[in-house]
């Protein structure tokens, strides 16, 4: 019997690593599209995910960057994007479940319809905030208004950049992030709140409006 259990358990062990996932493993800048090795994933690594970052103006992409290899199928989500009247951002993780494929990128299946809320609008590269410029409409799922500061730190040079403006919930999810690769140093810091509806806008204004006359009663 006991030769037995042991006979079984290594069954088990060769049959956990037989079928375990294989996933392309790359990362490219300035990209959407990269090729690598093969890896051979874990236990717990039941997806090949290819994730994403991409930066635009309009729909001309500035900048973008792709991560693909193994992943858990907890990490698929739907495109987190961020909007002003400015610039746009776009990131997620898109997952496929079978050996070495290459998971379908949703990048460009942005909903631009103006769903009636607002949030106001601005844009810096040289201060960790900006100020308002106004307010913007927002569009599809982005329901949250959104500050958002960047600041990236290499051997000679130091970059910052801020913005508000509308944001969904997706990319309201990592409030602050800290990442050092080699010698560069990113720091992500961001809070949302809710988007106001127009009318909250107008009501507001009518109020404003009718104050002088309100304190001669």
């Amino acid at each position: 019997m006991r030769h037995l259990s042991k006979l079984l358990c290594v069954l088990l062990s060769y049959t956990a690593t037989a079928y375990s996932l294989k996933c392309i493993q790359c990362t490219t800048v300035n990209g959407l599209n990269c090729t690598g090795n093969e890896t051979q994933c874990t236990a717990a690594q039941d997806v090949c995910i290819s994730a994403y970052n991409m930066e635009k103006i309009g729909s001309r992409v500035l900048a973008s960057m792709l991560n693909r290899g193994c992943g858990s199928s907890l990490e698929c989500s739907a495109p987190g994007t961020l909007s002003n009247e400015y610039i746009n951002f776009v990131k997620g993780i898109n997952c496929c479940k079978e050996d070495l494929c290459t998971p379908t990128l949703n990048v460009f299946s942005e909903n631009k319809t103006d769903n009636g809320l607002t949030c106001p609008s601005c844009y810096t590269t040289t201060s960790n905030q900006c100020h308002d410029n106004g307010t913007m409409k927002c569009t599809g799922n982005e329901n949250k208004c959104i500050r958002f500061y960047t600041h990236v730190t290499t051997e000679n040079q130091t970059t910052q950049w801020a913005m508000r403006g509308c944001a969904n919930e997706l990319f309201c999810g990592n409030e602050n992030i800290a990442v050092s690769v080699d010698t560069m140093k990113v720091k992500v810091d961001m809070s949302c709140s809710n988007a106001s509806s127009g009318l909250h806008h107008t009501l507001l204004l009518l109020a404003l409006a009718f104050l002088p006359f309100m304190r001669l009663m």
